[in-house]
């Protein structure tokens, strides 16, 4: 229950990664109560543009956007704060983006999914369920850079308190470092959804996954 309230909330969820050593993108909160437009302004200059503005408790990439100047950032956050008590902003980082499910019990790690863009920038509501990427699993990515994702999602799923099982989103820039962005303990389980489809790339079928999910959890000491 803590670890999936810590997950919902992406600012105290970056402090979480932050205090186990997890890199994530550098990042400044606004509130609306003191809200004025040189805080917005100071945290564009700490972080530059393109500026990634979101509701910190909304899910599905539902409450965000990406700003590519100060004036679309101050349409952003007047829109964002209309709905939100406070926002994030984050440095957007560039690169390729990559989800990666862990589930303890396992003999070997799930592999991680690669989000390939088609029509859309990011992976927003659109990308996510209106067929606007493509999920590659697993990732094409070379086996160092893969190890290296399914250790980062491991470490994460721990550093919140994490149960069971959960996934978390990662982005690769140039350089080939990993930036953690959320760990979601919750994710989608339908058989078409991310982890059921790690599962199935090491040979566990949807209804073998739910019954390990289920063992898994009544093994767990609360």
């Amino acid at each position: 229950l803590l670890a999936s309230a810590l997950a919902m909330d992406k600012v105290l969820c970056k402090a979480a990664y932050s205090a186990a050593g997890i890199s994530t993108p550098p990042y400044r909160v606004l509130f609306r109560n003191d809200f004025s437009g040189d805080k917005l302004v100071e945290a564009a200059d700490a972080l530059g543009f393109p500026l990634v503005i979101k509701d910190p408790v909304g899910g599905s990439s539902i409450g965000m956007g990406i700003a590519k100047d100060l004036d679309e950032a101050g349409r952003i956050v007047n829109d964002l704060f209309s709905n939100s008590l406070r926002l994030l902003c984050e440095k957007f980082i560039k690169g390729q983006e990559a989800s990666c499910g862990y589930m303890e019990g396992l003999e070997k790690p799930l592999p991680p999914t690669e989000m390939r863009m088609t029509t859309r920038e990011y992976f927003d509501y659109e990308a996510k369920y209106n067929g606007e990427c493509r999920e590659v699993t697993p990732a094409e990515f070379p086996d160092e850079l893969t190890s290296r994702i399914q250790a980062l999602a491991k470490k994460a799923h721990f550093a919140i308190g994490g149960a069971g099982y959960s996934r978390t989103d990662v982005r690769v820039d140039a350089d080939g470092n990993l930036w953690a962005l959320e760990t979601n303990t919750l994710p989608g389980m339908t058989p078409s959804s991310i982890l059921p489809a790690e599962a199935l790339a090491i040979g566990i079928d949807y209804s073998r996954l739910i019954d390990k999910i289920i063992e898994t959890s009544l093994q767990i000491k609360r």
